[in-house]
């Protein structure tokens, strides 16, 4: 997930255009409709668990999914499978053969970040190049690509959409970009300047909701050292490292039940339950367990549901 702020800087956010200007924004929409040549709507759209639930509820047809298994990533693995099931066109992009993209109508290969150009900005605000090391692998092609060819299949065009056009474009309508150049994009990066009348209307937090009181154990997931998301997987020196998920939690609250560093145990929540090896840390804040949401063979996301977080568990010796 290196990109993700780049992806919100350039309007990958239903309430927001790039440069974090609000939709409803007259004066932003304006000069994006301008450069586009084309009308945007004054109303936010859909976030993906609003597409899930219209899915679901069957209000919406077709999803495009691009570079994510939300089969597995996604913290509701009942919802997100009963809703991508409804699809009555199901389109994943991706360089991978995912199980979500196996659920697919249509399987559009794209090319992994080694294999194309451009930029990504991480969550420090600063932008890097990448720089492909071979071309694209079999049938794939770049992503800008794929984007582009469904953009003409259905009526559309996106202009000009080598690297440099999309480099001069992002540089001229963002404002935190416009000190970017090609000449101090260096090896070492170069960081956007967030400009006053950037702040100003910005709402993008979410809202804050009061914590849940939990008289016993509480699961919170997360990367660990070894894993980011699930494509670090196809790493063979990084599954060496770490292979097998484990449940990590103190020592104290295993008091009296019969359980040792190692053990195989079950992690079990209203939802479901999962089989993991327990690792004992007496840094861990009694009360709070932690499984990594990495490895997809555990199907974390089955024992979650939606808007249930930290998801209330309890531990188990495994027979």
């Amino acid at each position: 997930r290196p990109n993700q702020m780049g992806a919100w800087e350039l309007g990958a956010l239903p309430s927001h255009l790039p440069g974090w200007k609000c939709v409803s924004d007259i004066t932003a929409r304006t000069s994006f409709e301008q450069a586009w040549g084309t009308s945007l709507p004054i109303n936010p759209g859909a976030d993906f668990a609003h597409m899930l639930e219209q899915l679901d509820a069957g209000e919406m047809d077709v999803l495009l999914v691009a570079g994510c298994d939300p089969l597995h990533a996604y913290p509701d693995g009942a919802l997100v499978q009963r809703a991508l099931s409804r699809a009555n066109l199901l389109v994943v992009q991706d360089s991978f053969m995912t199980d979500t993209a196996k659920m697919a109508d249509v399987v559009l290969p794209a090319a992994t970040f080694a294999e194309e150009q451009g930029t990504f900005t991480n969550n420090e605000g600063k932008v890097q190049k990448l720089r492909p090391i071979r071309r694209p692998a079999f049938d794939s092609v770049e992503n800008v690509e794929i984007f582009h060819l469904i953009a003409q299949a259905l009526g559309g065009d996106l202009g000009n959409h080598s690297t440099e056009a999309v480099f001069a474009e992002i540089t001229t309508l963002v404002p935190s970009f416009q000190l970017l150049t090609t000449e101090n994009l260096n090896n070492e990066g170069f960081y956007t300047r967030l400009l006053h009348d950037e702040v100003n209307g910005m709402s993008i937090n979410p809202a804050i909701t009061a914590p849940r009181i939990s008289t016993g154990l509480s699961m919170v997931t997360g990367d660990n050292m070894f894993h980011s998301g699930y494509l670090s997987h196809n790493s063979q020196i990084l599954e060496e490292l770490s292979s097998q998920v484990y449940v990590e939690m103190n020592p104290l609250d295993i008091a009296g039940m019969d359980l040792e560093d190692g053990a195989s145990v079950i992690v079990r929540s209203n939802h479901g339950e999962i089989k993991a090896q327990l690792k004992l840390n007496k840094r861990f804040q009694p009360g709070i367990v932690f499984v990594p949401e990495n490895f997809k063979d555990a199907h974390l996301n089955k024992i979650l549901k939606q808007g249930e977080y930290p998801c209330p568990v309890e531990i188990l010796r495994a027979q």
